[in-house]
């Protein structure tokens, strides 16, 4: 993404390795804005905001994401946490995204633990959200 706004980013040409997402918009106009994110509206209750805001990032502040990454789409799901990526388009597969960031190793076998954490996390949220976890 290329970003300018030369009333607050002050670091031209600069990169940041933060994994940052489409989600992650919508929370970044909220935190810009200082607008409330809504609990319900017209009496139905909203699905709490999922992204993180990336103001930091434009502001040259320290930012890490603390809340994982979910994504469904046709027959294939997702979910990253960190440098961890848990994916499946039928069996679920793992990845070391730090040190395999093509996914070319599986690394379901050698780290079931983190697997299961991130399946874990990932049904909640599938429930959370509304989504089939397939």
């Amino acid at each position: 993404m290329i970003a300018h706004w030369l009333a607050v980013i002050s670091t031209g040409g600069s990169f940041t390795d933060r994994p940052t997402h489409f989600i992650d918009f919508l929370a970044t106009f909220v935190d810009i804005t200082g607008a409330e994110y809504p609990v319900e509206s017209r009496g139905q209750k909203i699905i709490p905001l999922q992204g993180e805001s990336f103001l930091p990032v434009l502001t040259a502040k320290e930012s890490k994401r603390t809340k994982p990454l979910f994504w469904q789409w046709q027959l294939g799901k997702a979910v990253r946490r960190g440098d961890w990526k848990l994916v499946s388009h039928g069996n679920w597969e793992l990845y070391n995204l730090k040190e395999d960031r093509s996914e070319t190793r599986n690394r379901i076998k050698d780290s079931p633990e983190i697997a299961s954490e991130l399946q874990i996390l990932y049904k909640k949220w599938a429930g959370d959200v509304g989504v089939s976890p397939r």
